[in-house]
């Protein structure tokens, strides 16, 4: 598995080798000429993956809320009341 913060430390090696370093001007470039992987799908990387850890931490902690809360059923997402703004 890959994961977000191996992506940059292996962008930010490459880039600090050429003496050049991860900036603002080199952000959205590619480390060489065969990869175009840049620093800035990292970022984009770290953003989705706090996206996906919220949405997974929303739905456990309504299915499980612990000790003093009431837990929804598993499926609570498909319902229309979790959808509806009243």
């Amino acid at each position: 598995m890959v994961c977000a913060s191996c992506m940059h430390r292996r962008v930010n090696g490459v880039l600090l080798c050429t003496g050049e370093g991860v900036q603002w001007s080199n952000i959205s470039q590619g480390v060489s000429v065969d990869d175009d992987f840049a620093m800035l799908h990292v970022i984009f990387m770290l953003l989705l993956d706090s996206v996906i850890y919220a949405c997974i931490a929303w739905y456990v902690e309504a299915v499980y809320p612990g000790e003093y809360g009431i837990p929804r059923p598993l499926y609570f997402p498909l319902l229309v009341s979790c959808h509806s703004l009243s």
